[in-house]
């Protein structure tokens, strides 16, 4: 029987990268007016595969409208294959929820454009790394396999697979098994996603060409169904590809040359393939390769861009859709569209080379406006939902007397919050309709300010700091009316709440008080050097460092957080440390130090002086305008030298268990790198750091077969390193606000401690890398930066699991709102009303284990969808805190309907998605 050649055509399309994405454009338009002109005149040219990503069709369109429906029929008709996904993510760098959200993007728009099937893969052709839980998040967006170009060594020396590597395969095709047990077929593009680019049609060079190929891929193909993927990066489409299909059947008659596309290479593969494959687990990420090229040090590439994409994130999973959710409770409009409308822009800005920070400056810059035009989105639609809100009162049935505004607190996470928060609350106003605009601002800005105080629903005073806000223009924007220009009279009022109910809202009130509101007194100490609580004291001991003493578990961690500075030769993909090795610590660095204590919070800030060399060397911009590999270069750093104060701000409040930590400076040295490190004194195995929908636990040593001196790491939210004592694990977990690479460190490395983790929170490098030189002046990060970490000590794996859900949510605070006045009395208007979502479902009994990622509405209707995510190794029964009369059916990951599935029971690492009634 003859060997099957399939030929899948496409075009692997980073939609910006070393260009930007108009110049991207530009080829993308090219080739798409090509495609569309082979399909209506070359009957032998049956597909495109489009990458499997729709926004391309959205790119297309904004500059080829009229062609969309040319564009309808062939997708429509089988031959243009899209989907499964809006854009090709980075896995590692976005949320759970955005990966999934890219998921059900994909699948509405490939819907929306009448594709009779979406292609049945996961498709993943240079993602930096693949997550572990992929298989579960293919199979339960109803895919049945997965593509991939990265992140597992398919075979050893000699194509003989070593014994000792967990990670390898014999062939491209494997089995892959998710965290949570899960299998699809896997196939990696073994000679990479172009082994079947540029096929000649010229008969000689035709039949060297095949000789080689086949050769190449049958060194790797399991079975006789062998894939050869036509196209590369931003590859024109092939136009005599016919011809050349042609040709090849001629000269090579054992083998049959088909053009073809997934679903018909998958179709074709054996049944019983799976049985004579190997199995790899968990996730991808080329732990046995030489360690060069697994690209992970994207992670600290460019960091301003993953603090703004956190921040957006939480925004829109955390704060704006459950927000909206339970204002829909009380009567509001779910804004779906412009909720999707979010997504989608934030999404734009998640291609592997966009997120990673791995591109030209042009592409970063656009980026950071994208980000831009999200937050005003976001802002835009919680104030909108916050002025519903506050026409409600929150279970209050009888106002307390002399109530002049409502303030709402609400709890928009799924974990109980305890948080200092201060609203700007109006008291006063005078129209512009009324006196000319100076007259209302005198009018409202003479008026004494009086005495206030914030009470409860049952009218007892809650401690709070009211300030004069002073006047100041404002306007409302009337659904049925012009607007409405004013100016107002504000305070700002400061208030602790302490363990707010998750998915809940309580009314609090301004009322007149009896005695003046005086400032909060911020009393600064500068010979003190401890600050502490019930759970910690932090002291600065004498090399500047800082010892952490756990009360609870009467254990000192000492010498934390100290601040590591090393050369960077590499670039927007790899770390290279510079050939001098030069690096430098914060011992014996402090030169300045006060103790400052108010209200709830005490903080210890820390001024460090560096005196850092200004850039690498010379030989440097040599390395790289010829292009010299990482691995070789012998770059140094220059012998002049920059004054560099970071400080360190660490703070304490009354209701935590844990110490932030913001680090802040002005850079002005190029090509170098900041760490912050924490440490344990007995050396350990492995660290515990947390992924998309997966807790995972990585060796702290590398494979036989790693060669690059450093070992990073990624991380979503923490990481948390142990030791043992008695026979219990105990150790610190570091949870951090968008700082995404870590590394551990033992043995050799080692300099403070047997076990070393170490969090970038700063990277300059001046060149993009890869396969050219492009210079990127401003991935150098100069000027002002800020990173913020949140560090727990913890003792046994419950509490260690424990730091790991409140390191998901302690970035994202309680939010506050105040009534707006209007013609209308608020007092006499509002409805009492409650919110019992967070009640009914229970959550703030939930285990540790048990994490809920989504709180939104239906994609396709106006019910309410709730995500979870089983973290621990046991089996949870869902039926402890959620009743059976609260679900209306279990849903896949793109929101269809799941047929006879048993919701209750959820397994180890298993994501179940619930439509409630």
């Amino acid at each position: 029987m003859k060997k099957k050649v399939h030929v899948i055509s496409h075009s692997h399309w980073d939609r910006e990268w070393y260009i930007s994405l108009e110049e991207h454009r530009i080829h993308l338009v090219q080739l798409m007016d090509d495609v569309l002109d082979l399909f209506e005149n070359d009957q032998d040219f049956k597909y495109f595969h489009l990458d499997g990503q729709t926004i391309i069709l959205d790119d297309y369109l904004e500059i080829r409208p009229e062609k969309e429906e040319l564009l309808r029929k062939y997708i429509q008709n089988g031959q243009l294959r899209v989907g499964p996904y809006y854009i090709l993510q980075d896995a590692f760098l976005i949320s759970g929820e955005s990966n999934v959200r890219n998921s059900l993007i994909g699948r509405y728009e490939t819907e929306r454009w009448g594709a009779p099937q979406v292609e049945p893969i996961g498709y993943f052709p240079d993602t930096f790394g693949i997550l572990g839980q992929t298989p579960q998040l293919v199979k339960d967006s109803d895919l049945n396999y997965a593509a991939y170009g990265r992140g597992v060594k398919p075979t050893g020396f000699n194509n003989q697979t070593a014994d000792n590597a967990a990670f390898e395969s014999s062939f491209s095709e494997m089995t892959w098994r998710g965290a949570d047990k899960s299998e699809i077929l896997g196939v990696l593009f073994a000679n990479w996603y172009s082994n079947g680019n540029e096929i000649p049609v010229e008969r000689e060079a035709a039949q060297a060409f095949w000789q080689q190929k086949l050769s190449d891929v049958e060194r790797y193909a399991s079975t006789d169904q062998l894939l050869m993927m036509n196209g590369v990066d931003h590859q024109p489409v092939q136009k005599d590809l016919s011809e050349a299909l042609k040709i090849a059947n001629e000269l090579f008659p054992d083998y049959e040359f088909v053009h073809s596309n997934f679903s018909e290479y998958f179709e074709a593969l054996p049944k019983d393939l799976e049985h004579s494959l190997s199995t790899v687990s968990g996730e991808l990420r080329s732990q046995d390769t030489d360690g060069w090229y697994t690209l992970a040090n994207t992670a600290s590439s460019r960091i301003y861009l993953k603090q703004y994409s956190i921040y957006l994130s939480n925004y829109l999973e955390q704060v704006l859709e459950p927000l909206a959710v339970m204002a829909s409770e009380l009567g509001y409009t779910y804004p779906h569209d412009f909720i999707n409308h979010a997504w989608k822009l934030l999404l734009q800005n998640y291609p592997h080379d966009s997120i990673c920070g791995c591109s030209v400056d042009e592409v970063h810059r656009a980026m950071m406006g994208r980000f831009e035009v999200v937050e005003n989105l976001c802002k835009s639609l919680e104030k909108e939902i916050a002025a519903f809100l506050v026409t409600n009162r929150l279970e209050t049935p009888e106002l307390p007397e002399g109530a002049v505004t409502q303030v709402q607190v609400w709890n928009t996470t799924s974990y109980p919050k305890s948080d200092t928060v201060t609203v700007k609350a109006e008291i006063d106003r005078a129209y512009f309709r009324d006196q000319y605009p100076q007259a209302a601002y005198q009018t409202v800005a003479d008026k004494p300010f009086g005495a206030w105080k914030l009470v409860d629903a049952d009218g007892n005073d809650v401690p709070a700091v009211i300030e004069d806000a002073g006047t100041s223009f404002d306007y409302d924007l009337p659904k049925d009316a012009f607007r409405v220009p004013f100016m107002a009279r504000y305070v700002h009022i400061t208030a602790t709440f302490l363990e707010v109910a998750p998915l809940s809202g309580q009314s609090f009130y301004l009322v007149p008080g009896d005695v003046a509101n005086e400032e909060v007194e911020v009393l600064t100490d500068y010979e003190s050097n401890t600050i502490e609580n019930d759970r910690l004291k932090i002291t600065i001991n004498q090399l500047g460092t800082v010892d952490i003493f756990d009360k609870k578990q009467g254990y000192l961690f000492e010498n934390q957080l100290i601040i590591e500075e090393t050369g960077d030769i590499g670039n927007e993909y790899i770390f290279r440390e510079s050939q001098d090795l030069t690096r430098d610590y914060s011992i014996n660095k402090l030169q300045h130090m006060r103790v400052e204590r108010f209200d709830h919070v005490q903080r210890l800030v820390l001024d460090y002086e560096f005196e850092l060399p200004e850039s690498a060397d010379d030989l440097l911009t040599y390395e790289q305008q010829s292009v010299v590999d990482i691995a070789h270069r012998q770059s140094q750093r220059s012998h002049v030298l920059k004054t560099q104060t970071v400080t360190m701000v660490l703070s304490l409040t009354d209701y935590q268990d844990g110490l932030d930590v913001e680090l802040s400076g002005n850079n002005e040295v190029k090509d170098h790198r900041f760490r912050i490190l924490a440490v344990l004194p007995e050396e350990s195995t492995h660290n515990f750091a947390d992924s998309s929908y997966e807790w995972v636990t990585r060796s702290n040593k590398v494979s036989e077969f790693w060669e690059n001196p450093a070992n990073p790491q990624v991380l979503r939210h923490n990481v948390a390193i142990a030791n043992e004592k008695d026979g219990v694990p105990f150790g610190l977990t570091l949870s951090t606000d968008g700082l995404h690479e870590y590394e551990v460190s033992i043995e050799e490395e080692r300099h403070f401690g047997a076990t070393e983790v170490a969090v970038t929170f700063l990277r300059a490098t001046g060149e993009m890398g890869d396969w050219g030189y492009f210079p990127t002046p401003e991935a150098q990060c100069l000027g002002e930066y800020s990173a913020r970490l949140y560090v727990q000590p913890w003792s046994g794996e419950a509490e260690r699991n424990e730091t790991f859900r409140r390191g998901m949510t302690h970035f994202v605070g309680l939010k506050a709102y105040a009534n707006r006045q209007s013609k209308q009395q608020w007092l006499a208007d509002t409805v009492n009303a409650s919110v019992e979502l967070g009640a009914k479902l229970n959550v703030s009994s939930w285990p540790t284990e048990l994490v809920m990622t989504a709180v939104k509405r239906h994609h396709y209707s106006d019910d309410t969808v709730i995500r979870l995510w089983n973290a621990g190794e046991e089996s949870l029964d869902l039926s402890q805190w959620i009743s059976a009369d609260l679900v209306k059916e279990e849903l896949n990951l793109v929101e269809f309907s799941k047929e006879a599935s048993d919701w209750t029971q959820l397994e180890s690492n298993q994501i179940r998605t619930l439509r409630l009634n």
